[in-house]
């Protein structure tokens, strides 16, 4: 039974690193929310590499809201979440913030 529960858990770590990998990958094709489209966030406007060199700039660490269309979640996130005024707040204060539709 632990070696089992050991492959599951192997299996589930290489897919989820495997997506992020290959999220990263194609970072520059992900289609990234304009601030017209954010409500609350000031989402950053441009491609991840120009994401990244204001990060650099600003001296603010690069937080990205990975979701998909299809994904229940993601929406209930946003909802919720990033409806909150303070996480607002803590995000648009403290990261340079990208929304990416993987």
């Amino acid at each position: 039974m632990k070696k089992q529960s050991l492959a599951i858990l192997t299996l589930l770590f290489a897919v989820l690193f495997g997506t992020i990998t290959t999220a990263f990958r194609s970072a520059n094709t992900a289609t990234l929310v304009s601030p017209a489209e954010a409500k609350g966030l000031n989402f950053f406007e441009g491609t991840f590499d120009q994401a990244l060199a204001a990060s650099k700039k600003q001296n603010k660490p690069v937080f990205i809201d990975a979701y998909t269309d299809w994904c229940g979640w993601c929406k209930k996130m946003d909802k919720s979440t990033f409806a909150d005024a303070k996480v607002i707040s803590e995000l648009n204060s403290k990261f340079i913030v990208i929304k990416m539709n993987m």
